[in-house]
């Protein structure tokens, strides 16, 4: 479905990241060869992984309660969603473990796992969440809920998020995505966060390969919108 009318844009991009990531990262785990190459992507995946926790948190404090107030026939859906949400939590944590034990053949396994755990969760979420969204919420009301979403972001995190955001926006869109940002956040990336996700983030190219394929099919991937973390 068009997300014309869906104005959460910043919900699509990480929703996007998220599927790309995951692959990149099953990729460069798979090619990783030495314990130093799996040291740097598990300082990456940290913070990754403190992400999607957050995300996940303001979905399940946030967001799906106001789609369950405004439909209660929903519900039992949503707490399906709930329910993947504790699965990708497990997923998540063998990943941590992977990486804790410096077990190249278990972050392989372990994040090849999650990488598609994701893609799937995230594609069945969104054919549920963006259409009930349209329908139940005007385009003011979802901005005042990506505002109660941005409120629920630390520094540190929107420190990581938004480069990381960035890092997969088409060149030609990376403009209008920063126009739509505070000054303040602007110039932070400017002077310190891009660069230092770009060197966070360098060992995740070994995976680019592996991610190309599975991008093209997800609901609603937006062509420029604010980002929301």
């Amino acid at each position: 479905m068009s997300p014309e009318h869906f104005v959460l844009h910043g919900f699509l991009h990480i929703h996007h990241a998220m599927i790309r990531d995951g692959y990149r990262l099953a990729g460069a785990c798979a090619a990783a060869t030495t314990d130093d190459e799996l040291g740097a992507l598990g300082r990456w995946y940290e913070r990754f992984h403190g992400n999607l926790e957050d995300h996940h948190r303001a979905e399940d404090d946030i967001y799906f309660p106001r789609l369950r107030e405004l439909d209660a026939a929903l519900a039992a859906k949503l707490d399906g969603l709930g329910e993947d949400h504790h699965e990708v939590d497990a997923a998540l944590a063998a990943v941590a473990q992977a990486f804790a034990n410096r077990d190249r053949a278990a972050a392989a396994t372990t994040t090849a796992h999650l990488a598609e755990l994701l893609d799937e969760h995230i594609k069945a979420e969104e054919r549920l969440v963006v259409p009930a969204t349209m329908r139940l919420m005007s385009t003011d009301e979802q901005r005042a809920l990506e505002q109660g979403l941005q409120k629920a972001a630390g520094i540190s995190q929107i420190a990581f998020v938004l480069p990381w955001l960035i890092d997969g926006v088409r060149p030609h869109e990376r403009g209008d995505l920063l126009k739509q940002l505070p000054l303040p956040l602007r110039l932070m990336h400017a002077m310190f966060w891009r660069r230092r996700y770009a060197r966070l983030s360098r060992p995740l190219a070994a995976g680019n390969a592996t991610a190309a394929p599975h991008l093209g099919g997800i609901i609603g991937r937006p062509t420029g919108a604010s980002a929301s973390p």
